[in-house]
């Protein structure tokens, strides 16, 4: 019942509906990226806490997404940053939909913040979430919740946002 997710930024109990574990972006960079990013024409899903809060452009590209679960949880926000301030959540990860061509410019931008990690798992999007945290970091967290030493655990990957995971395997 236990899972990584949110890119790793998470360990959860699927089976009871919680976040067990997770590693957040530093506040202030979370609010400053959201609000650079909201003079982009990009979708926006951000894992807050134990919240789901996706931009009206996300959410005209996930219309049709076959999960019960995401439809039932995901809230619509398009002032996300005043949306995070006012429910005080902490931000997990920022998954950006947009187009390709938008990537080198979106990357160089978001390269001026340090203390965040930028990878993909797909042409059209990115995925940020904090300097030093990926599938490797959540891997690792859930093989030590179970006693299974990193030599046990195998991994498998094809996109960039794999790479952490693969390495923390070996």
């Amino acid at each position: 019942d236990l899972v990584v997710c949110e890119g790793g930024a998470a360990v959860a109990d699927f089976a009871r509906g919680a976040i067990l574990e997770s590693w957040k972006i530093p506040d202030q960079t979370g609010l400053e990226i959201l609000e650079a990013l909201s003079r982009w024409e990009v979708g926006l899903m951000l894992f807050a806490g134990e919240e789901l809060v996706i931009n009206s452009r996300c959410e005209e590209a996930f219309r049709n997404y076959p999960s019960a679960t995401f439809r039932s949880k995901r809230v619509v926000c398009d002032d996300l940053t005043g949306f995070l301030k006012e429910h005080g959540l902490p931000l997990n990860k920022i998954f950006l939909l947009g187009r390709p061509d938008q990537f080198p410019a979106l990357r160089a931008l978001l390269g001026r913040w340090e203390d965040v990690y930028i990878t993909s798992s797909g042409p059209d999007n990115l995925e940020i979430l904090a300097r030093g945290v990926d599938k490797g970091t959540g891997i690792a967290a859930l093989a030590r919740r179970l006693g299974i030493p990193m030599e046990e655990v195998m991994g498998i990957g094809d996109s960039d946002n794999d790479r952490g995971m693969l390495a923390a395997v070996g």
